[in-house]
């Protein structure tokens, strides 16, 4: 078997739940041939793109036949580790818009996604998931 990350070749190590597991040598990642939900084969990726051509939650999660939850979640997973591309510098002007709002759990926690550009060079310059409150 080879492995799905780097296409080195992975060794057998131990077995869950009567499946059999295997270990990269490379870069020590374990896996399996085949996965009973299929959440853990769908990439990053794939989300970011359904999300840019505009599905929502259900949506993705009915496309990639995945949980919403589990579509949730990894959407706030990607967008944590977004790192801010630009300084905020003092005296501009910028546009502020909100891309999303969706719900986690129940309608009392609601999630906002938001961004803030200049407007004269068209960079991004802080893009912001939370709650939707003067502080954002």
């Amino acid at each position: 078997m080879n492995c799905r990350y780097c296409n080195e070749t992975c060794i057998r190590k131990g077995k869950q739940n009567h499946i059999q597991i295997y270990q990269c040598k490379n870069c020590l990642k374990y896996q399996r041939i085949s996965y009973k939900y299929q959440s853990k084969l769908i990439e990053d990726w794939q989300i970011v793109q359904l999300t840019k051509e505009g599905c929502g939650i259900r949506s993705i999660s009915r496309i990639l036949n995945i949980a919403g939850s589990t579509v949730i979640r990894r959407i706030l997973k990607i967008s944590n580790a977004l790192k801010r591309p630009f300084t905020i510098l003092y005296g501009q002007t910028y546009q502020v818009d909100e891309l999303l709002f969706t719900y986690i759990g129940n309608k009392n926690s609601r999630v906002c996604i938001a961004y803030s550009l200049n407007p004269i060079t068209g960079e991004i310059i802080d893009l912001v998931v939370g709650r939707r409150n003067k502080r954002i």
